[in-house]
């Protein structure tokens, strides 16, 4: 829609949509393909970048012509429909104009021996059916934050269970905002 999605009632909203919501989207992105492990963590991720800008250089690109570029570089965990495409994520967070809410519950029980079992729910709300998503898992432990793992969202309530060799002080979901979701913790 362009510039015509601002309008008297609210004059900034392509600002909004195309700046600010790309920006959280690129982001996102970012996140999905980071690898902390890696030498350059965000390895993938500037590849991707330089693909697109080089392919499409002095010329006109689409949005369906960066999805393509992201599929090229995407990781498996980012593959929820096994098709090798990232249409969940472009459909709901691209093309979409809502933003989920989850609701996070956790809790930790000491198993002896240095061992803690975390148990919790992801309860999604306000998504729509076939919904897919990924969020980040973090412990806090004093001032440190140690990434988890990813939990895989769904428009089904989400349970999960593992155990940790230290107790954490607290688990957060989307600590850092790595997706464009409400999350009441």
């Amino acid at each position: 829609m362009g510039t015509r999605l601002a309008t008297s009632e609210d004059p900034r909203a392509y600002s909004v949509i195309v700046y600010n919501k790309g920006g959280l989207v690129l982001n996102m992105l970012r996140s999905l393909m980071h690898d902390p492990r890696g030498q350059t963590p965000d390895a993938r991720f500037s590849a991707m970048m330089r693909d697109f800008c080089q392919t499409f250089e002095n010329k006109p690109a689409s949005t369906e012509d960066f999805k393509a570029i992201a599929e090229k570089h995407m990781t498996p965990l980012m593959d929820l429909e096994q098709n090798r495409r990232l249409d969940w994520f472009f459909r709901q967070y691209v093309y979409g104009t809502g933003i989920p809410e989850y609701q996070f519950r956790y809790k930790v029980a000491d198993e002896s021996q240095g061992k803690w079992k975390v148990s919790g729910v992801l309860t999604p709300r306000k998504v729509s059916p076939g919904w897919r998503d990924l969020l980040r898992l973090y412990a806090q432990t004093g001032n440190r934050v140690f990434r988890l793992a990813w939990l895989e969202g769904s428009a089904k309530e989400m349970p999960f269970e593992f155990e940790l060799p230290f107790k954490p002080d607290k688990l957060t979901v989307n600590l850092n905002e790595d997706t464009l979701a409400d999350v009441a913790q």
